[in-house]
């Protein structure tokens, strides 16, 4: 349980189930209050982003309320409870890109609020460890594109902003060194999960060498590959990881993006 407080007259609590979730999962929470006074409350999801390029604090991106219930204000010693889906695809959380819940008292000019952290469904570690054991590669970094400020800006309420980070999660990988492999520059997949697939959106940036008579010269060549992979064959029976077909898999895949790249 994590817990966060606001004193007035008294004190009121917001409480998550827990500091971090799965994508798809249902983040769940209390706000308690012993204040003597009626109040009204306001819950809010925050989102901030800060500038890796810039070297100045993380800024709020976006503010979207939470309906607690339809009652909601003038309350006197009350709990309610409130939950706040998160999509199979949600936004990936990390240093620079983080979600808030805020409460605020308007009528006390009081506020505070609490963070929780979301990571990449369970499974997409499963998928990738076939790769990083059996075909050397190296996870660098995860994340999620955030949405452009224009479109954060358009989003008014919860449920816009909820379809707007459904964005699926990256993972960046290092490319293992030999005559494959070794002039892959930038390896990326975007993992989504669709329906009953699991969509995987390969970008990667190959360095060519090109040869005209005796003068040899090298250019960056982008390319992308994408691939759906069923649920029912990566799970057997709906919750037995299946390590063959996830190997066979990748094989054929990693076949395929090589003859792209020739």
């Amino acid at each position: 349980m994590k817990t966060d407080l606001i004193l007035v007259d008294g004190q009121i609590s917001l409480s998550l189930a827990k500091a971090q979730f799965f994508q798809g999962e249902v983040v769940e929470g209390k706000i308690v209050t012993t204040s003597k006074k009626k109040l009204d409350i306001l819950l809010s999801l925050v989102f901030m982003h800060q500038d890796e390029k810039k070297a100045r604090p993380a800024e709020e991106k976006g503010k979207w309320e939470i309906v607690i219930s339809p009652d909601q204000k003038n309350k006197q010693g009350q709990e309610w409870n409130f939950t706040l889906p998160l999509g199979k695809n949600f936004f990936v959380t990390r240093e620079t890109d983080s979600f808030f819940l805020q409460l605020e008292v308007p009528s006390e000019n009081k506020m505070s609020k609490i963070s929780f952290a979301i990571t990449a469904n369970a499974l997409y570690a499963s998928l990738v460890e076939v790769l990083e054991r059996f075909y050397r590669f190296k996870v660098k970094r995860i994340y999620s594109t955030p949405p452009k400020d224009k479109m954060l800006d358009k989003a008014k309420k919860l449920e816009d902003a909820q379809r707007l980070f459904e964005t699926g999660v990256v993972y960046e990988f290092k490319s293992p060194e030999g005559k494959d492999f070794g002039n892959c520059i930038d390896f990326e997949i975007l993992f989504k999960q669709l329906n009953e697939e699991i969509s995987l959106e390969l970008d990667m940036t190959w360095k060519k060498i090109e040869f005209q008579g005796s003068s040899m010269s090298s250019k960056n060549v982008k390319k992308s590959h994408q691939v759906a992979w069923p649920m029912a064959k990566i799970l057997m029976s709906g919750k037995f990881f299946n390590h063959e077909w996830v190997q066979n898999s990748w094989s054929t895949l990693l076949s395929e993006v090589k003859e792209k790249l020739i």
